[in-house]
């Protein structure tokens, strides 16, 4: 090659770099300054790199550096003030679940907050895959841990499978099944206290707790592993783990963050008839004629809910100088958060 062709090869080969740098850094920022990465020519090559912090920045999604930005003010909070974690529910349907209602997530918020969890470090989940179905808490296992490990007398646990071979059962360490003969059939889970003589054993079975989704259809020993330590944690440590599986009107599940597998939207079906570009949707329902003024807004919270006006902008997600709506949006959303609709 020529010293011409060599010279064009490598531009080039830099044009290639830059824009494929151009390409991943798009809609990114600096995990650590909050900045966008720019990208400059150092050292004979193509960088992306922050005014703040080089040599290269490490790149989030913009989303996902809130999310984190808002986990550790979460936790810093949950350290002063336990009982008043600083979320709202436009929080949650922003960065834990589009697809969420607002009395859904409202009651997911109070849940977390009643029982000391973080949904942005994966504490927990507010799963909805579609707009149509219920949504479900799901607790990590991690979180579940935690709770026994709070405990003075928690010593430690060991967990595994249970299989069928030769036509008995046998029970394996760990999520790993060895052969193909041995058929996997349950799960089980040792959880020890030191103020107990002997440890507690729980063993549960794949066939009453298969849902047969996507995670259990691809990592069932894994699935079933987990319900079993998650059902021995609860049965030792009723007081710590047990609390977060009462009644709070959405089904609450066990799992880990690479249990959680975001699906796209949920396209409409075919026949479904298109709405006309003039209708006029229908008001959300409300219980009595909306309050004229906030003042009145106030007075019926507290008169119908006991509910203070930090409690109404908890709910609202913003105080009354940043709410963007009228008076009447907000009673509605607060009926229906409170209706559990």
């Amino acid at each position: 090659m020529t010293t011409n062709q060599i010279a064009a090869e490598r531009q080039y080969q830099s044009d290639q770099v830059h824009d494929a740098l151009v390409t991943q850094t798009r809609n990114k920022v600096c995990r650590v300054s909050g900045k966008s990465p720019v990208i400059v020519w150092n050292r004979d090559a193509w960088v992306a790199t922050c005014s703040e912090h080089r040599p290269n920045p490490c790149l989030w999604k913009k989303d996902e550096h809130q999310k984190e930005r808002y986990g550790q003010m979460v936790n810093r909070a949950m350290v002063q003030s336990p009982d008043k974690m600083p979320m709202s529910v436009n929080e949650i349907k922003q960065f834990i679940s589009p697809k969420a209602t607002e009395a859904e997530a409202y009651i997911f918020l109070r849940f977390c907050q009643a029982q000391g969890l973080n949904p942005f470090i994966n504490d927990a989940y507010l799963i909805k895959y579609d707009a149509n179905a219920k949504a479900s808490i799901v607790i990590g296992i991690q979180a579940l841990l935690k709770r026994a490990e709070s405990n003075p007398n928690y010593s430690g646990y060991q967990s595994g499978v249970v299989v069928l071979r030769d036509g008995k059962p046998v029970e394996l360490q760990g999520s790993l099944v060895y052969s193909e003969s041995d058929t996997l059939v349950g799960g089980w889970a040792e959880i020890r206290r030191k103020d107990w003589e002997k440890p507690t054993k729980v063993t549960v079975s794949l066939k009453e707790y298969n849902k047969r989704q996507a995670q259990w259809n691809e990592r069932p020993a894994t699935m079933i592993e987990k319900v079993a330590l998650a059902q021995g944690l609860r049965r030792v440590f009723p007081q710590e783990v047990g609390a977060l599986f009462e009644s709070h009107e959405l089904e609450t599940e066990v799992a880990e963050a690479e249990d959680i597998r975001v699906l796209p939207a949920v396209e409409q079906p075919q026949d479904t008839p298109p709405v006309a570009q003039d209708a006029t949707p229908e008001p959300a329902a409300v219980v009595g004629d909306a309050p004229a003024d906030w003042g009145a807004l106030y007075t019926r919270a507290s008169k119908d809910w006991k509910m203070t006006p930090p409690g109404v902008h908890l709910i609202l997600g913003k105080s009354q100088k940043d709410w963007p709506g009228s008076v009447a949006d907000a009673w509605a959303l607060l009926v229906a958060a409170k209706a559990g609709k």
